[in-house]
């Protein structure tokens, strides 16, 4: 077969066209995409009130809900992210929904459940 031959085949010329077609999506198109979007900067949101609540000198007591003005934005601040990250993969998996957007909420949304569950499984 001639070098000519090879690039005028069909095979090679229908991978290019594909190859150059594929673009990188930054916002979602499905609804359950476009939830975890909204729930990974709502996280980022309600974290934000958390510091802020430190910052202007607010502290934890004995237990957990013995502040709830650091509680409360925490609680839902870490609901969100681990809720992104589901609605993600879902979104992933079952709408084949893939942006930049979708995956950062996961990578964010797994490290809230990584330390959530390494402060439920190793409390100090």
């Amino acid at each position: 077969m001639k070098c000519q031959d090879i690039r005028n085949s069909k095979f090679l010329n229908n991978n290019i066209k594909e190859y150059y077609a594929m673009k990188v999506k930054i916002l979602p198109y499905s609804k359950i995409g476009k939830w975890s979007v909204w729930l990974i900067l709502l996280f980022f949101k309600f974290l934000t009130i958390f510091f802020f609540f430190i910052y202007i000198g607010e502290s934890g007591g004995e237990t957990f809900f013995s502040n709830l003005y650091l509680t409360i934005p925490f609680l839902i601040a870490v609901s969100s992210g681990i809720l992104a990250f589901f609605t993600g993969l879902f979104s992933i998996f079952k709408t084949k929904d893939h942006c930049l957007t979708i995956y950062f909420s996961i990578v964010i949304g797994l490290f809230v459940l990584i330390f959530i569950l390494g402060e439920i499984i190793f409390p100090h």
